[in-house]
């Protein structure tokens, strides 16, 4: 009996001795998995999407999600891009916090076309915006983009969220750097985008450079849950360019000196735009094609009379000289 309760006692033992190898095994798996949580759970983590998340919290025990509730209690998944919705209202808010603290005089604030939207729950915008103070109403697509004209006190008929089916990043890259020289360097760009922005591969459609050195990368919506939202890529690139740079690569690779990056956006129907509300470089180019138009038309009008004249110069010369015969 006492060798069977010895032998009992020393099984207890080896269990437990197990049990907290296996905890300790699981803690250090714990803080592997998540070496910001240096063993304490839950804490504080920078949030790699979103630069209005002030304390994102970390929990070890579930996969190190890391997950922040903005101000009006919205939970923000640190690991996974922020609905462009919702940056926007962040950073609009951020700008009023900005205004009431009082800057220094002499500055101003580079607002980027910023509004503050009206979001659904999941982030997705709803598809009529307004602003309470100007009373103006208007539309706008998937990605927050204006798609009708701004209308004062008056319904701007939003039916349905246009979507936007894709973006197309137009940039100038230095073409004698060593970087953009490689021969892979477009497979390069898009590999970058992939990992800086999550993009699946099949939304990487299309890259094009010329020898000047013009970039243009179509990236198009996905079709699945897993596919990113390209109006809050085209964000995270505005951003990007704003600061002069190209996520991934040297600062040196994007050339800024011939013109501006900009970001194109394309819908699944064309916007609903007024002629006097056009941006001016489209009237430009319109008055443009009017002008050569009519002078075209003029053109063609004096050859003819010329011709015309010259017809009866001829005739009249004839006559002439049968009546001397």
């Amino acid at each position: 009996m006492a060798s069977s309760s010895l032998g009992a006692r020393c099984v207890l033992v080896m269990v437990a001795a197990l049990a907290l190898v296996l905890g300790m095994v699981a803690r250090a798996s714990a803080q592997d998995m998540c070496p910001a949580c240096n063993g304490v759970d839950p804490c504080v983590s920078a949030c790699r999407f979103n630069p209005y998340a002030t304390k994102c919290i970390v929990d070890c025990t579930s996969g190190c999600k890391a997950l922040w509730k903005d101000p009006e209690n919205k939970v923000i998944n640190c690991e996974k891009l922020t609905p462009r919705c919702f940056l926007m209202h962040q950073e609009s808010d951020a700008l009023k916090r900005q205004s009431r603290s009082g800057p220094a005089s002499g500055g101003r604030l580079d607002t980027d076309g910023l509004y503050d939207p009206k979001c659904f729950d999941n982030g997705t915008f709803k598809a009529e915006q307004s602003n309470e103070t100007t009373r103006q109403r208007w539309c706008v697509n998937s990605a927050g983009v204006r798609n009708t004209d701004k209308l004062v006190d008056a319904d701007p008929e939003c039916k349905r969220l246009v979507m936007c089916t894709q973006i197309v990043l137009d940039f100038f890259v230095n073409t004698t750097h060593p970087a953009v020289r490689e021969s892979q360097f477009k497979t390069r760009l898009q590999k970058v985008m992939q990992d800086s922005f999550l993009l699946s591969p099949s939304q990487m459609s299309e890259t094009k450079m010329d020898d000047a050195g013009n970039v243009l990368i179509t990236i198009v919506a996905g079709n699945t849950s897993a596919d990113q939202d390209v109006g809050t890529v085209a964000y995270y690139l505005e951003k990007q360019f704003l600061k002069g740079e190209l996520p991934g690569l040297p600062r040196e690779v994007l050339d800024l000196s011939k013109r501006g990056a900009q970001v194109w956006y394309y819908d699944d129907e064309p916007p609903r735009m007024n002629m006097k509300h056009m941006a001016p470089g489209i009237i430009a180019i319109i008055c443009v094609l009017v002008l050569s138009l009519v002078a075209a038309i003029i053109v063609i009008v004096v050859m003819k009379k010329r011709s015309s004249k010259k017809k009866d110069n001829t005739f009249e010369g004839q006559e002439l000289q049968q009546k001397l015969t």
